[in-house]
């Protein structure tokens, strides 16, 4: 039994360890020095997919929530999440950290906020 656990502990962590790698590389693209104060509080959710090579599908990002403000607010922070995905991600993003061509939506949560080595930005 305790095998099992031991096993889930360290599926959750390698799972954590993908889900932060996306963040990580998203960051260094994501301006959020340029929003408003209100939009610089605003956490969003982005839905999208992923090519094969782990380049995003420009054409599926969009909203998919947000929390924190107004919705103006949430589009300005949106246009920035969408602008740090597609610039950081000319090149393809790690494709084991977005299961890359599967078809499936990734959801990522940016949220201004939040501190740490993927500076706010989580897969869902």
């Amino acid at each position: 039994d305790s095998d099992v656990y031991v096993d889930a502990l360290i599926d959750g962590i390698i799972d954590n360890s993908k889900k932060n790698a996306i963040g990580k590389e998203i960051s260094p693209c994501w301006n959020i020095g340029a929003l408003s104060t209100e939009a610089a509080r605003t956490t969003v959710e982005v839905g999208l997919r992923f090519n094969t090579d782990g380049t995003p599908v420009a054409s599926t990002i969009r909203l998919v929530g947000s929390s924190g403000g107004s919705e103006t607010a949430a589009r300005q922070a949106f246009e920035a999440a969408r602008r740090a995905i597609i610039r950081c991600g000319t090149q393809g993003y790690n494709p084991n950290a977005v299961e890359a061509g599967n078809d499936s939506q990734v959801v990522l949560s940016f949220d201004p906020g939040r501190t740490g080595q993927t500076q706010g930005i989580v897969v869902k």
